[in-house]
């Protein structure tokens, strides 16, 4: 805060007016409009409903993986029986 005084004296030397001013050299914050509250909103909304259909899809791509490591599994396991028949059966002729 500045301050600057002015005083006004009579032929005598005595004070017949003072003025003091005061400024302010501290600049209000700007207002922010109803604007940028709706914009910033929309974004955190925006980033939201990224983030879920983000982890969504992760979650889809896993079961699908699971599924398919599933079936592998149970395709092998088939593999090995038929294998274990055809050995049986092949045995059976042998003998």
């Amino acid at each position: 805060v500045d301050e600057i005084i002015t005083e006004r004296t009579d032929e005598n030397g005595h004070v017949v007016e003072r003025v003091i001013e005061r400024t302010n050299n501290i600049q209000p914050a700007p207002e922010r409009g109803i604007a940028s509250t709706v914009f910033a909103i929309v974004l955190l909304i925006a980033i939201i409903v990224g983030s879920v259909m983000w982890i969504s899809a992760s979650k889809s791509r896993s079961a699908k993986d699971a599924a398919i490591t599933g079936a592998a599994n149970d395709v092998g396991k088939a593999a090995e029986k038929a294998g274990n028949a055809i050995e049986k059966a092949a045995d059976k002729l042998v003998k």
